[in-house]
């Protein structure tokens, strides 16, 4: 046990010392010393107050960011070819610092704007003179200033399309059940898992706050009766409002007197109806509302059928699609009379049986009715 102990403090202390050495500066005018001052500055912010431990604590980040791209800069080993990396790690430190430890939480802007701060800390250089004054690049420099800079604007631009896409799909599900066969842009991924979790780190978008779906594609857990989301199914939110109007409708309708049921399927009474069970519907299919919900037009279209009724919800996507015609998808609901015994006799009363919705997402997409 007390090797064990001495071992142990033995690593420890060969650890420290290789960091101290580390550390420590050949000659002041070298890289560690802005890392120093920086380690320094955050040791002083901790015994200030207010106002100046604030200025020691972002004074401590400035050192250090400084002296990290002093230090990348000077390892060769830390270039491709003749492109350094330092700048990449620096603007990433730097993008952690803007949009992490100022504001509190790292946000997406950390690596959206991530390129572009390492493009302005590549150019910078060049554009500034021995009295550091502005001025105009080299020209045999401009060339690849201006490759720079529209490569990392392009990345940028990416990573913001991600999170902007990720959006969408938190707002408006529906979308991934939609046909992108002849997107320019856009290509379904037949593996385990959609999204974001094969290009991302789920920790690091967890750490960002990106608020983002986790998707899988395993079609077979999606049901046709689904009346709430289930994780893993990529399906049309329609379903689900019609599936879930259908169980209200019952609710409402089955066993009761056949005259109230008439009543209710009168012109007025039935509009009142159904878009009182199509709103609450729409609010218990999910703990919160979406955009897209305002999106799906509800309608019906009533016949009939023997003694009874056939009446068929409709949820109409009126929402991004890749086809000018809207989609629908639509449920009929068959409401028949049935005799039920009572101590006098018996009555007639409502008996209602829904049959599985079809539609888009379901079976071959079919034109709303107009």
């Amino acid at each position: 046990m007390i090797k064990l102990l001495a071992d142990l403090y033995h690593k420890i202390f060969s650890g420290v010392k290789s960091l101290v050495n580390f550390l420590i500066p050949e000659n002041p005018f070298s890289w560690q010393t802005p890392i120093l001052l920086g380690i320094f500055s955050w040791l002083m912010s901790s015994l200030a107050t207010s106002l100046a431990e604030i200025l020691l604590y972002n004074l401590g980040w400035i050192f250090v960011i400084l002296g990290i791209y002093w230090g990348t800069s000077a390892k060769k080993s830390l270039r491709i070819g003749d492109v350094p990396l330092s700048i990449w790690i620096t603007g990433a430190v730097a993008s952690i610092y803007l949009f992490g430890i100022i504001t509190g939480k790292l946000s997406p802007k950390a690596l959206i704007l991530w390129p572009l701060i390492s493009a302005a800390i590549g150019t910078l250089p060049p554009c500034l003179g021995d009295d550091l004054k502005l001025k105009f690049p080299p020209i045999e420099k401009r060339k690849n200033i201006a490759i720079l800079i529209s490569s990392q604007l392009l990345l940028s631009c990416w990573f913001q399309f991600y999170f902007v896409v990720q959006t969408w799909l938190i707002q408006y599900p529906s979308i991934l059940a939609d046909d992108f066969r002849q997107s320019a842009f856009v290509v379904k991924i037949e593996s385990p898992k959609l999204g974001y979790e094969n290009l991302v780190p789920p920790n690091l978008l967890k750490i960002i706050g990106a608020d983002l779906p986790s998707i899988t594609k395993k079609q077979d857990k999606c049901t046709p009766n689904d009346t709430s989301p289930t994780k893993g199914c990529i399906q049309p939110r329609g379903i689900l409002i019609v599936n879930q109007m259908a169980s209200l409708l019952n609710k409402q309708l089955n066993t009761k007197p056949w005259s109230q049921i008439e009543r209710n399927l009168l012109p007025k009474e039935r509009e009142e109806l159904i878009g009182k069970i199509a709103s609450q519907a729409k609010t218990e299919i999910a703990g919160k509302k979406i955009k897209e919900d305002n999106l799906w037009q509800i309608g019906e279209v009533i016949a009939t059928e023997g003694n009874g009724y056939n009446l068929e919800l409709q949820a109409i996507w009126q929402g991004p699609r890749s086809q000018s015609s809207p989609h629908s998808i639509t449920k009929s609901c068959n409401i028949t009379p049935v005799n039920k015994a009572t101590i006098s006799g018996s009555i007639l009363v409502g008996k209602v049986k829904c049959e599985l919705p079809k539609g888009w997402g379901i079976d071959q997409p079919i034109i709303a009715m107009k």
